[in-house]
């Protein structure tokens, strides 16, 4: 089976890295053969480094700012794309963001290719999602929260199904949930207001005011070219002098051993102040062996409503979770055994036996 794949590669967030773990398991899983077409940099086509799945550079405009130039060259571009896809006869389409969704719909109706969308967010504008969903025979959101917003928009519920965009071998699992815990509390997240950094800070005022002992870290790089991301930064650390909590605090920009860290710590703190669309940074928590605290809306509710090791909070009301933060303060016990729901559903190894089944249903449908 060929199976061609498109992504941008424009930033590097947690669609961009799940999207290159789907592909790359699944090409060791499968044995099929999986190529990629991206605009990506060199730091994008780092994520494939140890995959099998073969790289194209293709040229995936913007669509924005609306005029003369961006339309001939989205006009260049989708012709470009159909070229190479009629040359590679692929047996299925596997397109991963809102610009590519555009791109590559009409094409895949066309030529009769069967087309996957992955759906990760709520951004694709309403007047073109309602346009464009006729086009693909199924959509893989990362959440029933998204799945519930996508499938408002048409009659054909079937072409979706959910897949939470995260996997982790078994092995690991065992190895992280056996690191010994220190009396942390850690955030992780891009500076951004929404994602709640500053609530964070606020929560950790709370807990250093009763337990002096606790640390905190908070893992958040800058979004580029983003002028309040940086802003936000600066407010947020300059909150954390003000408060006290220097000597409490350690900030970091990035970890590339993220769930090593997090595995050294009591409890993960998810803190945004808007529905998500999931939080894969949870089900990283979770897998660390962290107690997760997750704000109750959106996506990261279902996580909740599913695992005994995500509790909910209200990040406007500290005071609603701090006394059950400071029983996981004094208690000696840690968690020895990683979720169960977890374990059983976000294995790679149960990820693409669910993945297989439903490329080949798509195929034949």
């Amino acid at each position: 089976m060929k199976i061609l794949a498109l992504d941008q590669g424009e930033h590097m967030g947690g669609a961009e890295r799940f999207f290159s773990e789907l592909l790359t398991h699944y090409a060791d899983f499968s044995e099929h053969e999986i190529t990629l077409l991206h605009d990506g940099s060199d730091d994008y086509r780092k994520l494939y480094q140890n995959s099998q799945v073969k790289l194209i550079h293709q040229d995936l405009p913007r669509l924005k700012p609306i005029g003369l130039r961006t339309f001939f060259r989205y006009r260049k571009s989708k012709k470009e794309l159909q070229e190479k896809i009629q040359e590679y006869k692929p047996d299925i389409l596997i397109s991963n963001t809102v610009r590519t969704h555009i791109l590559v719909s009409k094409i895949a109706s066309n030529l009769k290719i069967p087309l996957i969308w992955l759906g990760h967010d709520l951004t694709f504008p309403k007047f073109l999602l309602k346009k464009f969903l006729q086009h693909p025979r199924l959509i893989l959101c990362c959440s029933h929260f998204v799945k519930e917003h996508y499938s408002q928009f048409t009659e054909k519920k079937e072409k979706f199904q959910v897949m939470y965009p995260f996997g982790i071998e078994s092995r690991q699992l065992r190895e992280l949930i056996k690191r010994p815990k220190k009396k942390t509390f850690g955030m992780v997240g891009k500076w951004i207001p929404w994602k709640g950094q500053e609530q964070f800070i606020q929560l950790a005022k709370k807990i250093h005011d009763v337990r002096p002992m606790v640390s905190f870290t908070l893992v958040a790089s800058v979004y580029d070219g983003k002028k309040e991301s940086l802003q936000y930064r600066d407010m947020c650390l300059q909150l954390i002098s003000k408060l006290g909590l220097e000597d409490s605090f350690s900030v970091q920009s990035h970890n590339p051993k993220i769930m090593r860290e997090m595995a050294s710590w009591k409890g993960l703190i998810h803190s945004s102040i808007e529905p998500e669309p999931l939080g894969r940074v949870i089900l990283e928590g979770m897998a660390a062996g962290c107690t997760v605290f997750a704000a109750d809306q959106g996506g990261p509710r279902e996580i909740i409503q599913q695992s005994s090791h995500c509790k909910s909070w209200v990040p406007s009301d500290p005071e609603s979770v701090l006394e059950e933060i400071i029983n996981i303060v004094d208690s000696d016990e840690v968690l020895k055994e990683a979720d169960e729901w977890l374990k059983s559903n976000l294995t790679w190894k149960e990820q693409m036996k669910k993945f297989d089944v439903l490329v080949s249903q798509t195929i034949k449908a």
